[in-house]
């Protein structure tokens, strides 16, 4: 989603191409259709949306959380799509602080230079959004990339829900929308 309207996007073999603009600032409308809860894995530019245990939690007792952290699908904190609470989930940028006083950083369209992946040294996944669905474990069952944009607070509760089985992935690519001809404002 861009300025409030859903962004078309192109098929070109087996990518999803969104074309966008530097400096559009946009969001990721996830929508259950299961009519069941599920577990989600979702990275942007290969840095993890929800915020990562630090390296040494064990430190001083204290747990801390890093914010648009590079890490692997299979190893990333995972939130929860719980459709009696909702059926489309808004992720609006890197969540830096989880609980009802959330905060996260819009996702703002940058080079990759000047993207959070590319100060952070992370750019082989430059522009690309991935999107992996999980059942829950147990009893519950030419590269554009992105870069941190305005702080705003958001009401944010996530469920420790443990995960399970991976259900499906999803790649949305980026695109410069000069390159693939798309008409955009």
């Amino acid at each position: 989603m861009i300025g409030g309207r859903e962004r078309p996007g192109i098929c070109r073999g087996n990518k999803w191409l969104v074309p966008v603009r530097t400096g559009e600032v946009f969001e990721i409308h996830i929508e259950n259709k299961a009519n069941k809860l599920v577990c989600m894995r979702l990275l942007v530019d290969g840095l993890n949306w929800l915020p990562e245990p630090g390296e040494h939690p064990e430190d001083k007792g204290l747990q801390t959380f890093v914010w648009g952290k590079h890490v692997s699908l299979d190893k990333a904190r995972h939130s929860s799509l719980d459709p009696a609470v909702s059926r489309t989930f808004p992720v609006q940028g890197f969540a830096i602080q989880t609980g009802e006083e959330g905060k996260v950083r819009k996702f703002v369209v940058s080079d990759v230079r000047n993207s959070l992946a590319g100060q952070r040294g992370f750019t082989d996944q430059a522009g690309l959004i991935t999107v992996a669905f999980y059942e829950p474990a147990g009893p519950a069952r030419g590269r554009m990339a992105v870069r941190d944009g305005e702080e705003i607070k958001v009401r944010f509760k996530d469920r420790d829900v443990p995960i399970g089985e991976q259900i499906a992935v999803v790649y949305i690519q980026l695109v410069d929308a000069d390159e693939v001809g798309a008409n955009v404002p």
